[in-house]
């Protein structure tokens, strides 16, 4: 009686063990973890292909374009330097996920053509996404000034809800 008391014992403290081992593994985790959810699905923009539409959207206010990855954005920069949507201030975009540029030099959303801008004048909502990882490093010249950014020309624009993250310029 007394051996399998002591069988018991032990076999309780080796899974009292192997519980506060599986604690510690996540709680460790917790505290150390670096990777989102929202991260696992971003696939990384190429620096080339451009979309030949967006996700989804007809351009209301109730129904935006939908901007889910690099070539859709690169088709949004398409769009607004080609002036291919009429009445691009009345149109409205939205991200619906993080968009990766993987590193790629961005020049930016607007255009210069004979010394007229050419700029973004929608509405274009972030959604509290990120666009990250990219360079910045030609900017557009006017006037002896350089102009650099994501948007670089922009008129009666709306732009919220937007993170920038990793964007270096040289």
């Amino acid at each position: 009686m007394k051996n399998l008391v002591v069988k018991k014992t032990a076999i309780f403290k080796i899974f009292m063990a192997f519980l506060v081992a599986i604690a510690s593994f996540f709680i460790y985790n917790l505290f150390t973890a670096t990777l989102t959810l929202s991260d696992i699905d971003i696939e990384a923009w190429d620096g080339v292909e451009i979309a030949t539409s967006f996700s989804g959207g007809n351009g209301t206010e109730e129904n935006p374009y939908q901007i889910a990855n690099g070539s859709e954005l690169a088709y949004l920069k398409q769009i607004v330097e080609e002036q291919s949507i009429d009445n691009l201030k009345d149109k409205y975009f939205v991200l619906t996920k993080d968009i990766d540029l993987g590193n790629n030099t961005w020049s930016g959303i607007g255009n210069i053509v004979n010394n007229e801008k050419i700029a973004f004048s929608g509405h274009f909502d972030g959604a509290g996404y990120t666009i990250k990882n990219f360079k910045l490093d030609t900017p557009k010249t006017i006037n002896n000034i350089e102009y650099y950014g994501l948007f670089l020309f922009i008129n009666d624009a709306d732009i919220r809800n937007l993170n920038i993250y990793n964007a270096i310029i040289t």
